[in-house]
């Protein structure tokens, strides 16, 4: 008997590295498998497959032979990839295909999701846009519509998505999780996933809250690093000339200048994210009624 499945679908800068690296691996009774290693060619299919193409039958059997599935094996079953949200990067367009492949590959998964503060979230994408090579300027991140980059304030309407987890795979099967609990209480952030993933609260190593993985770039190093990604061929900018050791070479000396600034600055300040994310408030009060947290009080914009 297989133990149950559990899908960890992100979304993008909300500690998703940490938990793939840190506390999936070392968590005790839990089998994890990353989407980025055995299981990249399911995870493949399941973002880019054509629908023509996609086979659900034949995603579930490669999904499940990446677990061990000897008799009496019955430790929850974990994949996490923040991808299965969908990219920011092209509005979120795919987002109900993907929920809708997991469904028919998977209608028994427990699925999690970790939401964070809108303004926060819109800053830390466009550090990590700059940071992997994207060229535009913060306008132009704001108010291009069209490839290769499409940012929507719909990306950002959690409660949303919350429905439409729901309505696949059940209220009671839909986990959702605040970046700003970590940042208050890591440990008791981590024992409510270990609840939610049925294991002990205390079975992983305390040491891994020291880590800093994907380490972000401060916005003072900016306009520096986008003068060189225009330039240089990146995962963001494929087919520039310059070679990707250049672009390399440019995140590695922006990530290290920005370890020793102290003054972080903004690079997008209060007033432009919250223009820009007006119609997230409404989102905001069904988020508040969807998971009984006064979601206001942790600065998620809320009608006035």
């Amino acid at each position: 008997m297989s133990g149950p499945l559990h899908l960890h679908l992100g979304i993008h800068k909300t500690a998703s590295t940490f938990l793939q690296r840190r506390f999936f691996p070392a968590l005790g009774g839990v089998q994890y498998v990353s989407a980025r290693g055995p299981l990249r060619p399911w995870l493949h299919a399941i973002l880019r497959d054509d629908d023509l193409d996609f086979d659900p039958r034949a995603s579930r059997r490669a999904l499940d032979a990446a677990f061990d599935t000897e008799p009496g094996h019955a430790a929850p079953r974990l994949v996490s990839d923040e991808q299965l949200y969908g990219s920011p990067y092209d509005g979120g367009a795919t987002r109900t295909r993907t929920l809708d492949r997991l469904a028919q590959v998977a209608p028994d998964a427990h699925v999690h999701v970790v939401f964070r503060r809108q303004p926060d979230q819109l800053r830390s994408l466009y550090l990590q846009y700059v940071k992997t090579g994207g060229g535009a300027s913060v306008e132009e991140f704001l108010t291009h519509r069209g490839w290769p980059l499409h940012v929507t304030p719909g990306y950002f309407r959690y409660a949303e998505y919350v429905e439409a987890l729901q309505a696949r795979f059940t209220s009671s099967r839909v986990h959702v999780y605040l970046f700003e609990d970590l940042r208050a209480d890591a440990e008791g952030w981590l024992r409510t996933w270990c609840g939610a993933l049925g294991v002990p609260e205390d079975g992983w190593p305390r040491d891994i809250l020291a880590a800093r993985d994907n380490p972000g770039i401060a916005p003072r190093v900016v306009p520096w690093l986008r003068a060189a990604n225009r330039v240089a061929r990146s995962g963001k900018q494929p087919f520039q000339a310059v070679p990707l050791v250049a672009h390399r070479a440019a995140r590695w000396l922006a990530e290290a200048a920005s370890a020793r600034l102290r003054d972080k600055g903004q690079v997008i300040d209060d007033a432009r994210a919250l223009a820009f994310l007006t119609h997230v408030r409404p989102s905001n009060q069904r988020l508040a009624a969807l998971t009984g947290r006064d979601v206001a009080a942790l600065g998620y914009p809320a009608e006035s």
